[in-house]
């Protein structure tokens, strides 16, 4: 699917959230969304990405989870964050990333289960990600 088009049905995503006026499914699909597109920005509108597939560097994977690079490295080397090396780069998966996301603020805030509806990584609830076009 091209990038344009995985920005455009995440917005759709998100309205429909809205209109539900739920606050914690609202926060999981921002946080989510704010990943998603963190990692899409580098990318031409017209690049075809697989978000199942789709890995981001330790300074993006930074950026998305609002800590230093270095902290993330040490992250991945304690085995907390699963990453793989390529070039001499840790390389993360966005799922795993917003997996790690979602549990560390879990735990911050006492909650231990898992987020409401999160999307799967092959399209968002009731929003495909996986067009046929």
């Amino acid at each position: 699917m091209k990038v344009a088009a995985v920005q455009q049905r995440l917005l759709e995503w998100l309205q429909e959230l809205l209109a539900e006026k739920d606050v914690e499914v609202v926060a999981t699909a921002l946080d989510c969304t704010r990943a998603i597109l963190i990692a899409l920005a580098p990318l031409p509108h017209d690049a075809e990405v697989d978000l199942t597939e789709l890995t981001v560097n330790t300074n993006t994977a930074a950026r998305i989870l609002s800590l230093h690079a270095e902290y993330v490295r040490s992250i991945i080397r304690q085995g907390l964050l699963d990453a793989s090396k390529q070039n001499g780069e840790y390389q993360v998966r966005l799922s795993d990333l917003v997996d790690f996301m979602q549990t560390r603020m879990r735990r911050r805030e006492g909650v231990f289960r898992p987020p409401p509806r999160f999307p799967d990584w092959k399209g968002l609830p009731r929003v495909r990600l996986q067009a046929d076009d």
